[in-house]
């Protein structure tokens, strides 16, 4: 379990376990219907799509669990970081893109 800095704004608790090592819970491989009818053209037609089994995580990733990857990494904080109505430690982070997600389930992995 890695240590968790206090590195978010306004948050005075007391560092502790990282939640960054989530509890995850197994998604079985299988097909799903994937798109819309009455969509936009690239989402069109609804097709069956095989997905391998993946493990996903309980809970959502936290400003807290994002902490964390920040200060293991370097990487740059998202745009509403400093934002009181987004950064509490145990709302969902936010303003997080797709590329970044991946290089934090990347760094989780590890």
């Amino acid at each position: 379990m890695r240590a968790e800095p206090n590195i978010l704004p306004g948050d005075t608790s007391t560092p502790g376990p990282a939640a960054s090592e989530p509890g995850c819970i197994p998604i079985p491989a299988g097909y799903f219907l994937m798109g819309c009818e009455t969509g936009r053209d690239e989402e069109k037609p609804v097709h069956r799509v095989w997905v391998d089994a993946f493990e996903m995580a309980v809970t959502q990733v936290r400003n807290r669990d994002w902490a964390v990857f920040l200060a293991a990494t370097g990487h740059p904080p998202p745009k509403h970081w400093t934002d009181p109505d987004f950064n509490h430690p145990d709302q969902p982070v936010v303003a997080v893109n797709w590329f970044e997600a991946v290089k934090y389930c990347d760094w989780l992995s590890r």
